[in-house]
């Protein structure tokens, strides 16, 4: 099993050549430079292998998917106040995050 730095590095050099990554809920979290701020939502198991909480910092924003959406509503909102001081991109699930060479943007299904 590699650390997630070696991880990060294949990913970024994948995509370096050209290739699509897709994140969905949990995979796009890990995207983020820690997961610290989304274990209200979803508990750490008992087996988590992972000695702290970095993600893959793939990028330099926080999302956090299912905004005000069932049964996340009151979690989302909780998550939001108590992270403030975190770069937060809610979306709920109807909205994806774009981000490609020109920066990143919020897309949302009609």
């Amino acid at each position: 099993s590699g650390s997630t730095n070696s991880r990060s590095c294949q990913i970024w050099s994948n995509r370096a050549k050209g290739k699509l990554m897709i994140g969905e809920s949990a995979g796009a979290i890990v995207c983020a430079p820690s997961i610290q701020y989304i274990e209200q939502m979803d508990e750490k198991p008992e087996d988590y292998s992972q000695e702290d909480d970095a993600g893959l910092n793939l990028i330099d924003f926080y999302v956090l998917p299912h905004f005000l959406t069932a049964p996340f509503k009151k979690v989302t909102e909780k998550i939001i106040t108590e992270f403030s001081d975190l770069n937060l991109c809610p979306i709920n699930n109807r909205q994806g995050i774009v981000i490609d060479g020109e920066g990143s943007k919020v897309i949302c299904k009609e």
